[in-house]
């Protein structure tokens, strides 16, 4: 009984590191507002603890796909409740697989279209993930954890006792890669890039020479292929036939990528399903399975700004803000979402910088 103790003591010590503890209730504590960004390093249950959150607040207006949705932000559509799933859905089937986990249907499910993710390989980079939360006292991945932090904590012990914050807005670091680089996840699922904002080295924002070293090679996520996929094609087929027959409004986007990457892209030999993807055949494609569909691949089709980038193929929340009132441009869209602001919207864009246009806001 003493060891035992000890050991549930020491394990509760160390959880205030957010390494250890548990993602549902890292969920729970920004659904009922506690204000701090999350981004563990040891362990990955960014599914798990979006699942939770998503369940918890069943919000009208929901975003799924990978992290180049992630600036999509809640005071962007106020009065709707809302909230960013980014990061759960990075491949064609995740998108079923959450609605069947997740037990609720949005009003409106903003989600992105990439051609990376209809290229036959594409699922093999997620084959590891996790889509549980973590091991409870005594599990093997708790153990695994513990091995990986306890040299951490011997080597700097103020890991369990300082409250560090982030740089830009103050708000407190919970998991260690949070701590590292003043950026994780907010109240409303969104990503705040803190570490790179306030310039910190180091904080990986990948160059466009490194980037484009991915297009020229086919490197993740730019996968070259002739064609795209007819297996992945015919998986958003059905999750669309899916989401349709329980009431839900899909709202499709592609995001933009810099001009440099679209330009590489479009003169690669061996980027054939990139082609086929840009097409109008494939636009139409998508329509046909009931999607409201808007491609921002270029800058030119939402007013974008080359600077409002976070790197060069994850934009930043003012041009999230542009593709907005874009699509509100079009009728369906406003009929859809008729109480958005867009003259709130177009006052924060006046005042945004760089990175942020709602800044704390939610």
């Amino acid at each position: 009984m003493p060891y035992a103790l000890l050991s549930i003591g020491a394990t509760t010590v160390l959880e205030a590191t957010g390494e250890l503890i548990s993602v549902d209730i890292v969920a729970r504590m920004q659904a009922i507002g506690l204000p701090f960004i999350y981004q563990s390093k040891l362990s990955d249950h960014t599914y798990r603890l979006k699942l939770t959150a998503v369940a918890a607040r069943q919000p009208q207006i929901l975003v799924l796909g990978p992290s180049r949705m992630l600036q999509w932000r809640s005071a962007m559509f106020r009065p709707y409740s809302f909230y960013n799933a980014g990061q759960v859905a990075d491949t064609q089937r995740d998108f079923r697989r959450f609605f069947d986990d997740v037990g609720y249907s949005p009003t409106v499910l903003l989600f992105s279209l990439e051609f990376f993710t209809l290229h036959p390989t594409w699922d093999e980079i997620f084959r590891n993930r996790s889509y549980a939360d973590r091991g409870g006292l005594g599990s093997a991945e708790q153990a695994t954890i513990l091995r990986k932090l306890w040299p951490l904590v011997r080597e700097d012990p103020a890991l369990l006792f300082r409250w560090r914050r982030e740089p830009i807005h103050g708000l407190r670091a919970f998991g260690l890669r949070a701590v590292e680089t003043g950026a994780g996840t907010r109240l409303d699922g969104s990503f705040h890039y803190g570490g790179i904002i306030a310039g910190w080295p180091g904080m990986g924002a990948d160059s466009i020479e490194e980037v484009l070293a991915r297009v020229r090679v086919g490197a993740a996520p730019f996968p070259a292929a002739d064609r795209l996929d007819i297996n992945q094609m015919q998986e958003l087929e059905r999750f669309a036939r899916a989401a349709r027959e329980r009431g839900i409004r899909l709202l499709a986007i592609t995001p933009p990528y810099s001009p440099e990457v679209v330009e590489a892209l479009d003169r690669s030999p061996r980027h054939g399903n990139w082609r086929q993807f840009q097409s109008d055949t494939t636009a139409d494609w998508i329509r046909a399975q009931g999607i409201l569909y808007f491609n921002y691949t270029r800058l030119s089709s939402f007013d974008g700004r080359k600077e409002e980038f976070v790197d060069p193929f994850h934009p930043s929340e003012p041009a999230s803000v542009r593709m907005l009132l874009a699509m509100l441009r079009d009728p369906t869209t406003r009929r859809w979402l008729p109480d958005i602001d867009e003259n709130d919207l177009r006052r924060h864009l006046a005042s945004a910088t760089r990175y942020e246009a709602y800044r704390n806001q939610y």
